[in-house]
């Protein structure tokens, strides 16, 4: 068994590969173990392909804020290392960032494998020893004293003191995010709350959005209305139209509130007899009332009284002029005909022939577009997962466990709920400084 180590980290993603650079840079002998044959593949997936490397919200209050009840736990260590600390590595590191809305920030050259270089260069300077296509099968306390032994395939063993356990949670498992550490942290004594995928586009009923598909909205509104068209939930953000539905910060941000309305909406309404065998198409069939609708506003800065202002006037300025070609003043033009369309109106109706009904029709049609939810994409699409390691059992100042001394645990391990843009790796950043400083000593 190899003792030559002061801290072992367990995962080659954001949070591991920052605990051991830190942990290195304090002193400590490190090894990294990562089951792929690369670092990092998770990294390189994030913001498209960009990297959403963080969030920068006003203050410490706002950003803890973004994480709902649990954030309060995260203050100690954003405090410690925070969006404007990973900016400053960056700049450091010599990738320049930008801020764009809603306090994302990038890469300025829009690519994640800058990021990467980024960590993989701080472990180098570091001396932290990586070694790749290393599974890790398990953790048990050595036979006597204290630390962790590290189970390896081909029957390698590995001892420290410190184990800092960063394997991630259940999204996108082809980059290796399959859950490997929650077995082993429940033989441990630890409580979890199993992973479910979050941050997840929708799919629809509609087959129209495939002719939107790759375009977005910045700034959108969203309601999701019951059966009854009652409005059950309401947001803001990024829109995109795919070939399956809707994605964008807006739809994933609510993903999680969507899909447990729709359990609700199907719990609430008995399927009638003449579908009980239809399976869940048939559940959730808009036909027998057991479906939700999302009301997309598409000009969510006014209400629609102006727009149809707006429409009046586009109108009365040429009465020969197509109506989709004033809608495609507002909107894009294939949006505008879609819009068009749910108001009955061919797209080579002149604005002449438009009647007041017909025109308060387009207008109400872009601040509700209206799509039949059918679901929601598999954990293979989701951006992030919910779950993981109960949080009571997680000291913030150190990252240490609190049922197993020794065991630090960083990144998406831990029982967050993270909105879209940038919080997750926000997490894993903190998280994962904090580990590697009590790893060396110094938390």
């Amino acid at each position: 068994m190899n003792t030559d180590f002061d801290c072992i980290v367990i995962g080659g993603g954001p949070a591991g590969m920052m605990a051991a650079a830190r942990a290195g840079e304090l002193g400590g002998r490190v090894l990294l173990l990562e089951k792929n044959r690369s670092l990092g593949r998770k990294l390189l997936l994030t913001g498209g392909g960009r990297c959403n490397v963080t969030n920068l919200q006003p203050d410490l209050h706002s950003l803890v804020g973004s994480y709902g009840r649990q954030g309060r736990r995260l203050y100690s260590v954003f405090a410690g290392f925070g969006p404007q600390d990973m900016l400053g590595f960056l700049r450091d590191s010599n990738v320049p960032t930008k801020v764009e809305a809603e306090g994302r920030a990038f890469p300025a050259d829009d690519r994640a494998d800058s990021v990467l270089n980024a960590l993989v260069e701080y472990m180098k300077r570091s001396g932290v020893q990586v070694m790749t296509s290393t599974p890790v099968q398990g953790l048990q306390p050595p036979a006597k004293g204290s630390g962790l032994v590290v189970q390896c395939s081909g029957e390698r063993q590995f001892y420290a003191p410190w184990v800092v356990l960063a394997t991630g949670g259940f999204a996108r498992p082809e980059t290796g995010s399959t859950g490997d550490a929650i077995p082993w942290l429940e033989h441990l004594g630890h409580r979890i709350h199993h992973p479910e995928p979050i941050l997840v586009p929708v799919t629809t009923r509609e087959s129209w959005t495939a002719d939107l598909m790759g375009i977005s909205f910045p700034d959108a509104g969203l309601t999701v209305r019951g059966p009854d068209g009652r409005g059950l939930h309401t947001a803001r953000g990024k829109l995109l139209f795919t070939h399956f539905g809707l994605s964008g910060p807006l739809i994933l941000n609510a993903s999680a509130e969507i899909k447990e309305l729709a359990a609700q909406v199907r719990e609430a309404a008995p399927l009638p007899k003449s579908l009980k065998a239809g399976g869940r198409e048939a559940v959730e069939s808009p036909q027998n009332g057991k479906t939700l609708y999302l009301e997309l506003d598409l000009l969510p800065g006014e209400d629609w009284s102006r727009t149809d202002a707006t429409l009046r006037q586009g109108c009365e300025q040429g009465g020969k002029r197509l109506v989709a070609t004033v809608m495609a003043e507002l909107l894009p033009p294939k949006v505008a005909n879609r819009v068009c369309l749910q108001a009955g109106l061919p797209k080579d109706r002149r604005c002449s022939e438009l009647s007041r009904e017909e025109r308060r029709r387009l207008a109400q049609g872009c601040h509700g577009l209206r799509l039949t939810y059918r679901g929601h994409l598999g954990a293979d699409k989701a951006i992030v997962s919910r779950g993981g390691v109960d949080l009571e059992q997680v000291d913030f100042k150190t990252m240490e466990s609190s049922v197993v001394p020794g065991l630090l645990l960083a990144g998406d391990i831990l029982d967050f709920d993270r909105p879209s843009g940038g919080f997750s790796l926000q997490i894993c950043w903190s998280t994962g400084w904090r580990a590697g400083e009590r790893a060396a000593g110094m938390a």
